[in-house]
């Protein structure tokens, strides 16, 4: 693209930036601390009911984005330093990690007698800790496998995800095409548990067709009530509008 000749610099701006200075003033980093440090969430040692926020496990040294740390007989806490704190204060995490909150004028002997201080309240907080842990089971997901569902335990039996349809299928409650199964829309008045037994009925028909002795036992593996809640189903559903409207 063509372009105009730039203008000359006028004399005087040149002389005027010949005159200037620059001062750069370089303020020498603070010593570079190894650090090792965790974090909590508790309330404060010296301010009871005051939650802090979470923090998280760091590496680093001061100078850098990580915080620094302090090691109290055999404890290492994670330091934060705040320009609006007066005093100290210490937290503990879930995990079990520590913080300990200072003043930026505050010496390293200041923080280590502080934490020596709350040396009990730091152990009840760790014991507590310790008595609240999760206790979630872990699962493989394997067929046959119990899990539990609406406060009822049910083996897991796995087949390939069929697509699923809700429409009037007739005077059946469910059918099974392969890759395919269609619920009738009459099924939802029914309760929860029998909704349940006729999406088993036709899952199981995913992995077997007609109604043979297998058929029947695979069902039972996945839902050993299949036969109580097959006549209740029976029974009820003969009382279930199935889309019958009355001439006017």
């Amino acid at each position: 693209m063509p372009t105009s000749p730039a203008a000359p610099f006028p004399a005087a701006a040149r002389n005027a930036v010949s005159a200037l200075t620059v001062t750069i003033s370089i303020t020498p980093a603070p010593p570079l601390v190894p650090v090792m440090s965790l974090a909590g969430l508790y309330p404060r040692a010296t301010r009871p009911g005051k939650p802090f926020g979470l923090g998280a496990l760091v590496h680093g040294c001061l100078g850098t984005h990580a915080a620094p740390a302090l090691s109290v007989d055999g404890r290492v806490l994670e330091v934060h330093v705040s320009a609006r704190r007066t005093r100290l204060g210490l937290t503990v995490e879930r995990d079990g990690a520590l913080i300990v909150r200072v003043p930026p004028a505050c010496p390293p002997e200041r923080a280590e007698a502080f934490v020596r201080a709350n040396d009990r309240w730091v152990d009840d907080k760790l014991r507590l800790r310790e008595e609240r842990q999760p206790l979630h089971p872990t699962r493989k997901l394997s067929d046959g496998e119990i899990h539990r569902y609406l406060g009822r335990d049910y083996r897991l039996l796995y087949v390939d995800e069929p697509r699923i349809e809700v429409r009037d299928v007739g005077r059946r409650w469910g059918t099974h095409r392969p890759g395919r199964i269609a619920l009738h829309w009459a099924t939802f008045q029914l309760p929860f548990h029998l909704i349940d037994y006729v999406i088993a009925h036709e899952l199981a028909h995913v992995r077997i067709s007609g109604h043979g002795p297998d058929y029947w036992r695979l069902l039972g593996r996945a839902m050993p009530e299949y036969a109580r809640w097959k006549a209740e189903l029976d029974e009820m559903g003969r009382r279930v509008w199935m889309g019958d409207v009355a001439g006017r």
